[in-house]
């Protein structure tokens, strides 16, 4: 079973550069807790250009808000916890 019963998520920045790519994006949605849910995310991606020209991720960094994190993940367990 899912936790969200809609979920969206929106691209607000795309940065390239010295064999890095990086994205800023924003998730939002409703849980079928009746929570709302609304975080940020940054994604680098480190890449590197193989021989035939093409690219290839060789590692990626990911940073969400983890105050927002801790407390949704918090509220929600609670919850469940309750509905048992």
């Amino acid at each position: 079973m899912s936790l969200f019963i809609e979920y969206t998520a929106k691209i607000l920045e795309i940065i390239e550069g010295d064999g890095k790519v990086v994205i800023h994006a924003k998730g939002d949605g409703k849980t079928v807790l009746n929570y709302d849910y609304a975080n940020e995310y940054i994604w680098v991606f480190h890449v590197i250009k193989r021989e035939d020209g093409r690219y290839k991720v060789s590692y990626i960094k990911d940073f969400v808000d983890s105050y927002f994190s801790a407390g949704f993940t918090r509220a929600s367990q609670e919850a469940i916890a309750k509905a048992k």
